[in-house]
């Protein structure tokens, strides 16, 4: 009887190993991200708006004035310039907040639809002063065109200098497109309607498995001490057996998780999660999106470290403490025999 109790006791032990696994994944998961607050303060706190101000505009801005029309007489490098003057980094995040709140507000029931209003009126009009401003000044400051420089003009928005003929007013309305550009633009867009018109079901289905979820982890927890106070019953050995046998159960999963977890954070450090992307973003790109995987990710893959080695240290705590209580009770009971004989 002995023997099948403790084969039952074994085979919890078994069970539990992955359980205690998917718990662990599970609710790290759950908390990081798939989390929308998470999101908001990770991407905040490792100042990822400034790095995509700083590295993403003049990947933006290179290809705006390659295909926009705009002209030589804007440079890429000054559009850069001006973009980030008109969007700072606390713009950009302000925009990201509104999409993260109502993504928060509709996973968690506070609101019955995601709400996500973005206003892009005071942007518009910034970068159109800016633009125009720039645009003036450039062109104020052209050089009268040479017969040779007249010979290489192509078109009215290839110009380096003034031609004789052409006011300075013509060649700003050739090179400054931006108003059209802007007009396309809604100086208000509703993001949360429109991916509620079309991706409602997609977007009800997330909401579910997250709810599905929170009620997993609840449920995994529970169970798992189910099975450990089974693995005790199975046991009924003292106390202190009891604590050596649950934390054997323990350590083997744990320090799985830990050692595995600690291999991943650092193979992520050496290799690059972009790299598959290399061929289709540019460095600055690639740099960005690094800087957005590691602060997502990274807090995720240390709160897995965390738990994984608290489990791990505190069953490796029991398991001395159990076995040295152990050893002390058989070398009394030892010693209690000697005098009797």
């Amino acid at each position: 009887m002995v023997y099948v109790r403790k084969f039952f006791a074994v085979v919890l032990i078994i069970i539990l190993f992955p359980l205690l696994i998917i718990n662990i994944l599970v609710y790290s998961i759950n908390s990081t991200i798939l989390n929308p607050i998470y999101l908001q303060n990770t991407l905040s706190s490792n100042h990822v708006y400034e790095k995509v101000i700083e590295s993403g505009l003049p990947i933006l801005a290179s290809s705006i004035g390659q295909n926009s029309g705009l002209g030589n007489v804007i440079d890429p490098n000054d559009l850069v310039k001006i973009a980030q003057k008109t969007i700072s980094p606390s713009l950009l995040e302000s925009q990201f907040n509104i999409i993260f709140q109502g993504l928060n507000n509709y996973l968690t029931n506070q609101s019955a639809d995601f709400v996500a209003n973005l206003d892009f009126t005071q942007l518009k009009r910034d970068f159109s002063s800016n633009f125009t401003d720039y645009v003036n000044q450039n062109v104020a400051n052209l050089p009268p065109c040479s017969q040779a420089d007249i010979a290489q003009i192509k078109d009215n928005q290839s110009i380096k200098c003034l031609p004789p003929g052409m006011s300075k007013n013509e060649i700003i309305k050739n090179n400054n497109q931006t108003d059209e550009l802007l007009n396309t633009l809604p100086d208000q867009y509703d993001l949360g309607k429109s991916i509620m018109q079309k991706g409602n079901a997609q977007l009800e289905t997330f909401k579910r498995v997250i709810n599905y979820l929170n009620l997993g982890i609840i449920f995994l927890a529970s169970f798992n001490i189910f099975v450990l106070l089974l693995i005790g019953l199975l046991i009924w050995k003292p106390a202190s057996s009891l604590i050596k046998w649950v934390s054997s159960a323990i350590i083997i999963p744990s320090s799985l998780i830990f050692l595995g977890s600690i291999f991943g954070y650092v193979s992520s450090k050496i290799i690059s999660p972009t790299f598959s992307l290399g061929l289709v973003l540019p460095v600055e790109g690639r740099a960005i999106l690094n800087t957005i995987v590691f602060s997502i990710i990274g807090p995720l893959q240390i709160r897995i470290i965390i738990i994984s080695g608290l489990l791990t240290t505190l069953a490796i705590i029991g398991y001395i403490i159990a076995h040295t209580i152990n050893k002390s009770s058989r070398s009394n009971s030892s010693s209690i025999i000697k005098r009797e004989k």
